[in-house]
């Protein structure tokens, strides 16, 4: 937990059962993570009201607990829709995940006292991995430019960029990202991450739409 201001910044909330800290079986892992990210916010003095924004990472365990593909991903979806209300949600698909978990969730909300002084902001470029991937800089490029916009708010605020694309354009698509990163960065953003994965998800309203590629971006706002 990194606390900065008005802001929590919560990773690591992974599905363990609080007696024994210990992992149950990957389909119990979900409800398990959301129930500490709970209690952790609340220590911070924050809710799930206040929550902006999060990223889940999983595993093939998660995808095969929960039937796989698609159906795992709406079951995320779903749950996390149920939890947060219309807080946006990045899935990312990882090879493996701290203790061996099957998923992990990672958020950014402001506390009860005010509402937090960074804006976060998610935008994913839509497409079906490996339909075109002739497609894919333009789409990279799309999620880094449509997050940026959408953490500013119209100020030339400083950003942090984080932005994942799916692994199945990686040759298509690193020229792209080299390009977005060098773009982001002579316009004062910090770029976090530029990471190409298995597996790219945007969910939002109980909706699970995977995508070439998801930006997410956080800027100081006065």
């Amino acid at each position: 937990v990194v606390a900065h201001g008005n802001t929590a910044l919560l990773a690591g909330m992974i599905g363990l059962q609080p007696a024994a800290m210990a992992l149950p079986p990957a389909g119990q892992q979900l409800d398990l993570a959301l129930r500490s990210l709970k209690r952790v916010l609340r220590a911070v003095k924050s809710g799930r009201e206040h929550v902006a924004a999060a990223t889940a990472y999983f595993t093939q365990e998660f995808l095969k607990a929960h039937a796989g593909g698609t159906g795992a991903l709406q079951h995320l979806a779903a749950a996390w829709h149920e939890w947060a209300g219309q807080a946006e949600l990045v899935a990312v698909q990882v090879a493996q995940l701290p203790r061996g978990a099957a998923v992990e969730l990672q958020v950014c909300a402001g506390t009860a006292a005010a509402a937090s002084p960074w804006m976060w902001a998610v935008a994913g470029a839509e497409g079906e991995a490996g339909a075109d991937c002739g497609a894919a800089p333009a789409r990279v490029q799309e999620a880094c430019a449509a997050a940026l916009a959408r953490a500013r708010g119209g100020t030339p605020a400083a950003c942090r960029l984080r932005l994942f694309y799916d692994a199945a354009w990686a040759a298509d698509a690193r020229p792209a990202v080299a390009s977005a990163v060098d773009a982001a960065e002579a316009d004062g953003c910090t770029v976090a991450v530029a990471l190409g994965v298995a597996q790219v998800w945007r969910l939002q309203a109980g909706r699970a739409v995977r995508v070439v590629a998801a930006a997410e971006a956080t800027a100081a706002v006065a």
